[in-house]
C-alpha cells in the first residue's frame, strides 16, 4: 500500500490516500489514520491468508491425485496377484474358477470346453537331488513353454506343486487335443539345464472334454484327473482322454 498526504475537497481537509491489497484506493482524514493503518494492516494480513489457503488447496489437490493413482495401482497389483500363481506368473486356480464362471454364464451353452491336467513325471527326484530353489526354476521353465503353445482365449494355470491346467473352448475337437497333448509332452521333454547338469521331466496328461453346463468346474475337473491318473497308470509320459458324456434333457 501507499501512504501521502494529499489534500482532498473544500475547507482544506488534510487527507491521504490508502491502496487496498485488491488494488482499491481509497482516502481517509488525519484523524483516522491510525485505525486506516490498523485497517490496512488486517487487510493485507486478510490477503496473505487466502493467498496461503489457495496455495495450500492446489497441493491438497495434487496430493489427492496422486494418492488415488497410488490407491488404483495398488489396487491392480492386488487384483493381479489374487489371480495369479506367484512363482510363475501364469493364471491361478482363482483365475480358472473365474474362466469356467465365465463360460457357464455365456449363451454359448451349445459349445463344448476342454481341460487338459498335466501332471510332471520325474520332477520329485530333480527337487530332492537339486534342491527347492532348482525345482522353483524347473517349474518357471515348464510353465514358459507352456505358455508359447496357447491360443487366445485359452487359459494356462498353476494348480499347485508340478500341477498345470490347460483349459480351452477354441480347441475341443478329439483331434485337436491329441495334438495339443503331444506338442505339450515334446515340449516338456526337452532338457533342462540344471546345476552343473542337464535333466529332463515328464508328463501324465488327464484330458476331458465336455459340453458348457452348470457346475463345470467340478465334474470337468473330475473326468481330466481321472485321465491324468490312467496316462500314470499306463505307464507315465503320456495323455489319455477321458469324454464327459453330454447332459441330456
Amino acid at each position: 500500500g501507499t501512504l501521502g498526504w494529499r489534500r482532498w475537497g473544500r475547507g482544506g481537509e488534510a487527507w491521504f490516500p490508502l491502496r487496498l491489497p485488491s488494488g482499491r484506493r481509497v482516502k481517509a482524514g488525519c484523524e483516522e489514520r491510525p485505525q486506516a493503518q490498523r485497517f490496512l494492516m488486517l487487510a493485507r494480513r486478510s490477503a496473505e491468508y487466502e493467498r496461503e489457503l489457495r496455495d495450500q488447496s492446489v497441493r491438497l489437490n495434487t496430493e489427492l491425485v496422486q494418492a488415488n493413482e497410488t490407491l488404483q495401482m495398488l489396487n491392480r497389483h492386488i487384483e493381479h496377484n489374487a489371480l495369479h500363481d506367484a512363482l510363475t506368473g501364469i493364471g491361478n486356480r482363482r483365475m480358472m474358477t473365474q474362466y469356467f464362471g465365465r463360460a457357464e454364464q455365456s449363451d454359448n451353452s451349445a459349445n463344448e470346453i476342454a481341460a487338459l491336467l498335466i501332471d510332471l513325471d520325474g520332477f520329485k527326484s530333480i527337487n530332492d537331488r537339486f534342491g527347492h530353489a532348482t525345482g522353483d526354476e524347473v517349474i518357471k521353465v515348464i510353465s514358459e513353454r507352456l505358455r508359447t503353445l496357447l491360443l487366445d482365449q485359452e487359459l494356462l494355470v498353476r494348480m499347485g506343486g508340478d500341477e498345470f491346467l490347460v483349459a480351452s473352448t477354441v480347441r475341443t475337437d478329439q483331434g485337436e487335443l491329441t495334438k495339443l497333448a503331444q506338442d505339450i509332452l515334446d515340449r516338456i521333454n526337452q532338457p533342462i539345464d540344471l546345476p552343473g547338469d542337464q535333466g529332463a521331466v515328464g508328463a501324465s496328461i488327464g484330458i476331458s472334454v465336455t459340453r458348457i453346463r452348470p457346475n463345470l468346474e467340478r465334474s470337468l475337473l473330475q473326468a481330466a484327473d481321472e485321465a491324468m491318473y490312467a496316462a500314470k497308470r499306463s505307464g507315465r509320459n503320456q495323455a489319455f482322454m477321458e469324454p464327459l458324456p453330454a447332459k441330456t434333457g
